[in-house]
């Protein structure tokens, strides 16, 4: 493993932990997986391809070995991270697209807070919309 996909590891591993170890945060909830695994994955992109120059493999398999580790189905994390992925390549305008955007524009901030908010926030309006 080079000093780069080192990096990349360990900041997205320092992300996931803050989202996860947040109060907020219920693994129970579909809609706040979804829009969190779609905003992490737009970061991950991001740092990952951008500052570590990685590929999109490297940074799919990562994001998916994290999201299963929460205790996601590999099937299910693996179909999240297809949907985020086409979305983001090909310049969908829909939810998926927008979520992964969100992640995007945050890859060069080490202030998370925000971001972080962000996942709750929109994970609670896309629930009460149901």
């Amino acid at each position: 493993m080079t000093n780069m996909e080192n990096a990349f590891n360990q900041k997205i591993d320092l992300l996931l932990n803050r989202i996860t170890t947040d109060k907020r945060w219920d693994l129970d909830s579909e809609t706040l997986f979804v829009v969190m695994g779609m905003t992490y994955y737009g970061y991950c992109l991001g740092y990952g391809k951008l500052v570590c120059m990685l590929d999109d493999t490297t940074v799919r398999e990562a994001v998916i070995k994290r999201l299963v580790s929460l205790g996601a189905g590999t099937k299910y994390t693996e179909g999240l991270v297809h949907a985020a992925e086409q979305s983001f390549f090909q310049q969908e305008e829909n939810l998926y697209n927008q979520l992964v955007n969100i992640g995007h524009n945050y890859f060069m901030m080490d202030e998370w807070e925000e971001l972080i908010d962000n996942i709750y926030d929109n994970a609670t309006t896309l629930g009460q919309q149901k």
